[in-house]
């Protein structure tokens, strides 16, 4: 098992480093690219107007002109010199010239072409060779890519967040082994003692950062996107994809919020047993100390679940061992000063294998506690220390 804490180590650093020159990298070349596309639209004020003759117009490589590339060759005169072009937007982001805009374009410019009139075209009079067809900003394009940029920035932080805090816990793990090689049972840091702490204390640091970072990033690029839509149009899958965008940053932020509110509530809860550890077929025997107390509430449930998890085939297969529930009628002798206090015993089937955290072959006993009728909120999760007598030998 210290090997594997040591891999679990090791994979976890390595997968931080990953995202973080992935994430950052992209995000920072992506922004770098649209400050630069942004600073060249805002040197084309300045630019000079004069007639094209479109020569050649289509949509390279696709049939279908949706998602297709317009290519637009065009010829104009500046000074009695003939220069040729193919630039149709100010704005060329990430994917030059895509997107529904393309179609609309296309139609005025074909539309043109079929007549043989000319088209506006501008010029930059230090450079006659740079030539655009449309100086308009498009906010649209520069939304798609300013999404997807912010989103890497925040693949680039949280990813490296979310390793670390594995990491964290891969190292507490390692050195409680290393501190204690022969009780398995103490290489939890919810396991103290005879105490145990719930599973579900806090939320993950990862899940605030990626909500905020998510809303950083959906927010704004939704509204820029909306512009172009609205002018444009777009298909179903767009709008649904603007709409998500600028909802799903705040969603998961509310939802991370409500989740560290109900779990932080409890996180002074733990259960202490009388045996540390308890061998299968014997009884925990113990006492649940619930911190706060809640108004109104009667019943616990309690929920002894053997689970046991195997990796198949780069899959994960689960498969639930024993299960049992139990209720608790709480009384005014149950009650404490800072909360309630419930003496509980429950009986180990002889037949369930002991706790191993071992990757491939994961056997965990968990002792649920939920509220019954009145009262409702409460949500704990313990691990139980099951090990047989030869393990505690060994």
């Amino acid at each position: 098992m210290i090997r594997q804490y040591q891999n679990q180590v090791i994979a976890g650093y390595a997968f931080a480093a990953i995202t973080l020159v992935i994430g950052l990298g992209g995000g920072v070349y992506l922004l770098f690219f649209e400050i630069k596309e942004f600073t060249e639209w805002r040197k084309m004020g300045d630019w000079s107007t004069t007639s094209a003759t479109i020569r050649e117009l289509g949509w390279v490589n696709i049939a279908s002109h949706r998602g297709s590339k317009l290519r637009c060759v065009y010829e104009y005169e500046i000074a009695g010199t003939t220069h040729k072009g193919e630039r149709v937007f100010a704005i060329h982001a990430i994917r030059p010239n895509y997107a529904r805009c393309d179609e609309k374009v296309f139609e005025a410019l074909n539309k043109a072409w079929t007549r043989g009139e000319s088209v506006r075209c501008f010029v930059d009079p230090a450079d006659p060779e740079s030539a655009v067809l449309i100086r308009a900003f498009q906010p649209g394009q520069v939304g798609y890519d300013l999404m997807l940029a912010i989103s890497l920035l925040v693949t680039g932080t949280a990813g490296p967040w979310f390793f670390l805090y594995l990491v964290q816990g891969a190292r507490k793990r390692l050195e409680l082994a290393r501190r204690h090689p022969d009780q398995p049972w103490r290489w939890r840091d919810s396991w103290v003692g005879t105490k145990l702490l719930p599973e579900n204390r806090e939320v993950s640091p990862v899940a605030w950062f990626t909500g905020m970072g998510l809303t950083c990033a959906s927010v704004p690029a939704a509204g820029l996107a909306l512009p172009t839509l609205l002018r444009f149009g777009g298909s179903p899958g767009s709008w649904l994809m603007v709409i998500v965008l600028s909802v799903l940053g705040p969603i998961v932020l509310m939802i991370t919020m409500v989740v560290n509110q109900r779990w932080r509530r409890f996180c002074y809860s733990f259960i202490e047993l009388q045996q540390v550890p308890i061998p299968p077929g014997d009884y925990i025997v113990g006492e649940i100390v619930i911190v706060p107390g809640l108004r109104g509430l009667q019943w616990v449930k309690a929920e002894l679940t053997c689970r046991r998890s195997e990796y198949k085939k780069f899959r994960v297969v689960e498969e639930v061992l024993y299960r049992d529930a139990f209720s608790f009628e709480l009384s005014e002798s149950h009650l404490i000063k800072d909360g309630v206090r419930i003496p509980f015993s429950i009986e180990t089937p002889f037949y369930c294998p002991a706790s191993n955290d071992d990757a491939t072959h994961r056997v965990e006993w968990l002792l649920k506690l939920r509220s019954q009728r009145d009262g409702g909120g409460l949500k704990l999760d313990f691990h139980v220390p099951v090990f047989n007598e030869e393990e505690q030998e060994q």
